[in-house]
């Protein structure tokens, strides 16, 4: 089983909701984190960059129409996900958690992720 948590808007390459992670890092960029919540998101978005790998297929720009989907056995990768729901809703997106066995051709996988084109 695979998890992916997404948010209220759709990924311009993907066509699909955009994952947490993108949406956070987006927020960060433009600085619409609320002073309150800062320290927190920062510290799981620091955690996500030291312990998550990013697949080179991604960094080389191919395979832009792909998502993450969390494995299961990635619990402390999920935790922290988990910490910033809030944070992204109090900036106003609602977010969603979706669960499959299918999440598509999968293109990368490591031991917390796998890489998959979704299914049109």
């Amino acid at each position: 089983m695979y998890t992916r948590f997404t948010v209220n808007y759709k990924n311009k390459n993907s066509g699909v909701d955009q994952g947490v992670l993108g949406a956070a890092f987006k927020l960060k960029k433009d600085d619409e984190i609320p002073i309150e919540f800062k320290k927190s998101f920062d510290d799981c978005l620091n955690w996500f960059q030291k312990h998550l790998i990013t697949p080179v297929i991604f960094e080389l720009g191919e395979n832009k129409n792909s998502v993450y989907w969390f494995k299961n056995t990635a619990i402390e990768a999920i935790k922290k996900v988990r910490v910033i729901i809030p944070i992204l809703q109090a900036c106003g997106l609602e977010v969603c958690e979706n669960n499959s066995d299918k999440p598509g051709k999968i293109i990368y996988e490591d031991n917390q992720q796998v890489v998959a084109i979704p299914k049109r």
